[in-house]
């Protein structure tokens, strides 16, 4: 199981980075966010 505990670290330290690094972004952006949800288009 040390496998287990080092793999589910490395995915903390990853979103720990992920939620800091998003909120100094969200200071940074230019404009307003957008009020629509974005989705995928179907191309046929």
């Amino acid at each position: 199981m040390i496998i287990y505990s080092k793999v589910a670290s490395v995915f903390c330290l990853i979103d720990d980075f992920y939620k800091e690094y998003n909120q100094i972004i969200n200071r940074y952006l230019l404009g307003n966010p957008s009020k629509r949800p974005s989705i995928m288009l179907k191309v046929k």
